[in-house]
Formats: structure tokens, sequence, C-alpha cells
């Protein structure tokens, strides 16, 4: 995703940044301390500018485009230090006294945005990304996919569900996840894909009733989008076809950093059943009290030949937001 430096600090276009501002951060910490054995609490001090900036962006279109980009600088760095220090599984944040009044929206931001993160990154290990020769480097149709993922996301209507054919997707197969397995085969996929087609991957809840959430009983939201590629959509005409998928996860557009998402997965047939498993189990740990679906949806044929971009019908692609799925997709019950 593109962001411009207007985009990121919160000027208009007749407005001039301080070119010094660009390259600072917008918080600074004000300590960093441990908790218990296995977690860090770190308070944040946002800067002066930082808070003018927030401020004047509300009355733009996109009023909360400078606030998520601080939060995901933020969710980066707390999540950078879960990762570098051993032993730590869980970094909470504060606000300085006054800030978190004043902020709420941010602070809320900034929580999201690292959860996101780790569950992404959750899944990605779960999911085999700890062997190295599953890991894909991501490329130029790999970014391509993820947009095209966003897009979609943004644009499933829950009243229509599971009938997304104005988008051009036909249903293929549903997997109902229960007892922490999924039974299913996937032959029908597997052709599809051996076809050229990209598979759109879906995962919904059905909440289940209980006190205090009777209303919501039974009501389908999506909670994951990702997608499989053809792998043969990588090679040259002079190589031989491969079986071979690569899984897109469908993260969240990040404007500031995307070192934190996970990288795409290759699988074969025989271990993509134990990949989509291990995903599914953890959307389980995350997604209580809800049964969860796996839905494939054979997308559009999607041609990349001689550069030619499949996506440049779409507009507005790279600035397209993920603002349709529920906050409960990346909520985990920490």
């Amino acid at each position: 995703m593109k962001s411009s430096a207007a985009k990121t600090t919160g000027a208009t276009n007749s407005e001039t940044p301080n070119s010094v501002e660009l390259y600072l951060k917008p918080y600074r910490f004000l300590s960093v301390k441990r908790e218990n054995d296995d977690t860090l609490i770190v308070q944040f001090k946002i800067r002066d500018w930082a808070i003018d900036d927030i401020e004047r962006a509300k009355t733009e279109e996109d009023g909360d485009a400078c606030a998520m980009a601080f939060a995901e600088q933020m969710a980066s760095n707390l999540v950078d230090m879960r990762n570098i220090i051993k032993g730590i599984n869980h970094v909470n944040f504060e606000l300085e006294e006054g800030d978190q009044e004043r902020l709420p929206k941010l602070f809320k931001m900034v929580e999201q945005k690292q959860k996101q993160i780790e569950f992404l990154q959750k899944m990605y290990l779960a999911a085999g990304g700890a062997e190295i020769e599953r890991t894909i480097t991501r490329g130029t149709i790999h970014e391509r996919v993820e947009a095209l993922t966003h897009e979609r996301a943004a644009n499933i209507d829950p009243s229509q569900w599971p009938n997304l054919s104005y988008m051009g997707m036909t249903h293929l197969l549903t997997a109902e996840f229960q007892n922490a397995s999924l039974m299913f085969d996937l032959t029908a996929v597997f052709q599809a894909i051996q076809e050229g087609n990209m598979i759109q991957l879906i995962i919904t809840q059905t909440l289940a009733a209980d006190e205090g959430n009777q209303a919501a009983a039974g009501k389908v939201t999506p909670v994951m989008l990702a997608a499989l590629i053809p792998e043969v959509l990588f090679r040259r005409s002079d190589q031989t076809e491969s079986p071979n998928v690569h899984l897109v996860w469908g993260t969240p557009p990040m404007v500031y950093n995307d070192m934190n998402l996970p990288p795409p997965l290759r699988f074969n047939q025989n271990d993509l059943m134990d990949a989509l498993t291990a995903i599914m189990n953890v959307v389980s740990e995350y997604e209580q009290n809800a049964d969860l679906s796996l839905h494939f949806f054979v997308a559009p044929q999607t041609y990349i030949q001689n550069n030619e971009d499949p996506l440049s019908s779409i507009p507005n692609i790279e600035h397209s937001l993920n603002r349709n799925l529920p906050d409960s997709a990346f909520s985990p019950k920490m």
C-alpha cells in the first residue's frame, strides 16, 4: 500500500509538513518494565505535533488515517519487542496519563493492530512457517493477490452470504470445523487450481446463543480471508508444471511497515490439509463460543502475462482498507 507523506502526517495538500517530523516517531518511550516473568509493560508519550496532526486529520475525508498510521508504528514496535526479548510472550502498553483520555481511539487502534499482527504470526507458525523450504519471498503476484483479497473483504455483503457472484466468485466447497478437525476432500479444490484458478479462502464464524448474546445467535460473519495461488503462475513456459500452491494471507493493509506480516507459504497436496487444520485451530482459540467454517470460492480467472496487471480494473486498489471485517476477527482473547 502506498502512503504519501501528507497522508502519514495528516497534512493536507495545502500544507507542508515539517521535514524533521517525517523522520521522527510520533511517540517516545517513557518506561519499559517487566510486569511479570513473561510480560513487559511499555508506557508511550505521544508527541505534541502528532496529537496536532491527529486532531487536524479528523476533519478530512478519511479522518482516522493519520491515527491508524501512528497506531501501526506503535503496534509494530510492541510486537518487535515481544519477538526480540527472550522469554517475553506479550507486551502490554499504556499511554501517558492524560493522553489515554484525550486519545481513546488511538489507544484502541494500537491494541487492535497489535492483536492482528500477533494473530497472523501465530497462524503462520502453526501452518508450518518455521519450515524454511515452505516460506516464499513475497513477489509482485503475491502483492496483487493480497490487494485483491483486501478489496473483496471490504465488499462482502453479509446479507448476500454465501452468494458472492456479484464479485465473480463461485462457491466450491464448505467444511465445518468441529472437535479440532477438518474432514473433507480437497480433490475439487486442486482440480480447480490445476485449471489455473485462484481459490479464495474465507473463514466464517456463527455465533452461538449465550446470556447477553441472544440477538446475535446464528449470525454468520467473515473473520479472515486468504488465497491459494497456483504455482504455475510463477513459472516460465519452459518449466515443468507444478501441483504446488502458494498460500497468501488475508492480512490487513499496512501503511508503515509490513515486516511483521507473514510471508506466503508453499504447499503440496499432501501438506495443505494439515496446514488448513492448524490455521483453523488457531482461529478457534481466538474466536470462542463460535462455530467455524472454511469456505472455498473459485475466483475469476487470473492471467498474469507479459507484466499485465490483472487488478488494473479495480479502482483505488492500493488504498483499499479492510473496513468491513468485524473487530472480533482480530480481537484475540489474550
